[in-house]
């Protein structure tokens, strides 16, 4: 008999859903490419490109026990702002706004820190996972998109660790980075 754990889940259960976002994140994500130009940005277009921010994360809740999770980004207005991630989700979607109205330079950066208190690691096995999707995009009028500034992270992770090595992971004290945009709003003349 499985032991259930957190949410009324067996591990099994558990690994079978991480698997299963991971295959809808490769699915979704696999016709984009990072840093795309189409056009180009350049002085000549910047009056008919638009600009929208949206950065989202999911966290499994293993994750978001052990660790505090603090998302730093810049809003639409590029102004900088910090939130703490609550119950493994979190999400900023900004409107679309005119190009020359979107600030000069991006960032999302979200980390989990170790908690101070964690529980006692209990199970062989821990399915580590999240998916985060954190894109800048800028477009025409007409939707076409003309670029994007993508993490340097990967969007998802789903690993299956062994209790041996998640308790190294946790007495290491490294940060575990689940997201590091950077980018700047560039016009090429």
């Amino acid at each position: 008999m499985e032991k259930i754990g957190k949410g009324g889940r067996t591990m099994k259960q558990r690994i079978i859903i991480c698997l299963t976002a991971a295959l809808v994140t490769m699915a979704a994500c696999s016709t984009g490419d990072d840093d795309t130009t189409i056009a180009g940005i350049n002085s000549e277009n910047i009056n008919d490109l638009t600009c929208k921010v949206q950065y989202v994360v999911n966290v499994d809740s293993i994750i978001s026990t052990y660790y505090d999770l603090v998302v730093t980004y810049y809003d639409i207005d590029g102004k900088e702002l910090s939130d703490t991630i609550k119950d493994g989700k979190w999400k900023y979607v900004s409107p679309m706004v005119p190009f020359n109205d979107a600030p000069d330079k991006f960032l999302c950066n979200i980390i989990g820190t170790k908690k101070v208190e964690v529980p006692k690691l209990t199970q062989d096995y821990y399915a580590l996972c999240y998916q985060c999707d954190a894109v800048v995009a800028f477009s025409r009028n007409d939707g076409t998109i003309v670029r994007t500034i993508r993490s340097a992270t990967p969007e998802a992770m789903n690993q299956l660790i062994n209790k041996a090595s998640f308790d190294d992971m946790l007495s290491s004290g490294n940060s575990l980075v689940i997201c590091r945009l950077e980018g700047t709003k560039e016009v090429k003349d």
